[in-house]
């Protein structure tokens, strides 16, 4: 499907807040609790690229659900953000107390079938920061800390 920026912007005014943009202080700092979650449950990143506002992961082969997969990346990577005290939302917290989420409820899965598919991700993801006018990305935890 063709990306519509036009209709991506207009919806993006009736969001509850506005966008996140991380720093690069908070992209290393997320890079520890992805680390920890490779470790933990044996994955194995082969590509990723952090920008201000999104984040693109490879992971390679798994059991886990990749639903249980994004949820414990995004809960470790922000449980770094707390403990540095450089969480986007370290003090606004909702009406029950807990603190406001930098992520998205659901993030976008893809499936890749076959090698070629593999490394076409990785391309993307690997381009995807000189694609917005950055510095191409080489995170040592790709490949290392899995």
């Amino acid at each position: 499907r063709v990306h519509d920026v036009d209709e991506r912007l207009r919806v993006k005014r009736f969001l509850k807040r506005a966008t996140v943009e991380w720093t690069g202080e908070q992209a290393l700092a997320m890079t520890v609790g992805f680390c920890e979650v490779a470790r933990h449950w044996g994955l194995r990143f082969l590509a990723c690229s952090m920008l201000p506002t999104h984040v693109h992961l490879v992971i390679g082969r798994t059991t886990r659900d990749i639903a249980a997969v994004m949820n414990q990346l995004k809960g470790r990577a922000s449980g770094e953000l707390v403990a540095q005290g450089i969480h986007p939302f370290q003090s606004v917290f909702n009406r029950k107390g807990e603190r406001e989420t930098c992520w998205t409820r659901r993030g976008w899965n893809v499936f890749l079938d076959s090698v070629a598919d593999m490394r076409r991700a990785i391309r993307y993801v690997e381009a995807n920061p000189v694609k917005e006018g950055r510095r191409a990305q080489r995170w040592s935890f790709v490949r290392e800390c899995g």
